[in-house]
């Protein structure tokens, strides 16, 4: 049985057998995921974005981590404070990739990335400045090591920056 899961995250996940017309699949899955998602759901269907605050159709939201999965213990990946709703709709990739990161006092600020892209600067100028919704004394360690993973990559060669931000 071979299963192919993300590199550093062997350990955290379950194998699935999924039989299909086309052949038997074998897929991870992460086993707290649904529970995260009922946490912030908490059964809406409309919800709004942790970061542009636009109430969105739960399907045009992700349970976004704040601090990068793959960086979090054990502990930390079934803590409900790890995960935000982050619209499809562009905040989440721009959240990830570091486009945007979080203050200590919950606001959006350009991430060290933010200066890459010229054209990107409207699409950013609408998020920052804004307070990140549900910010609380439970989740600002998360947003720190985001901040920090960041601020870490932001100081190694473009070329190996996109290699450590895709593995």
């Amino acid at each position: 049985m071979v299963l192919v899961v993300p590199r550093g995250e062997e350990d955290h996940y379950e194998p699935v057998i999924i039989p299909g017309p086309d052949g038997t699949r074998i897929v991870g899955y992460r086993p707290e995921h649904s529970q995260l998602v009922d946490f912030l759901k908490k059964g809406r269907r409309i919800l709004p974005c942790a970061l542009c605050g636009r109430a969105l159709p739960a399907g045009l939201l992700v349970t976004a981590h704040i601090k990068r999965r793959a960086d979090c213990s054990d502990t930390e990946r079934v803590n409900p404070h790890v995960v935000m709703p982050a619209c499809a709709l562009g905040c989440d990739s721009l959240y990830e990739r570091g486009f945007i990161v979080v203050n200590d006092a919950g606001r959006i600020v350009r991430g060290p990335r933010g200066m890459e892209a010229p054209d990107l600067a409207p699409t950013l100028d609408a998020v920052i400045g804004r307070t990140v919704l549900n910010f609380s004394d439970q989740n600002a360690k998360f947003f720190a090591a985001h901040r920090r993973r960041h601020a870490n990559l932001a100081s190694v060669p473009t070329s190996q920056t996109v290699r450590r931000a895709l593995s």
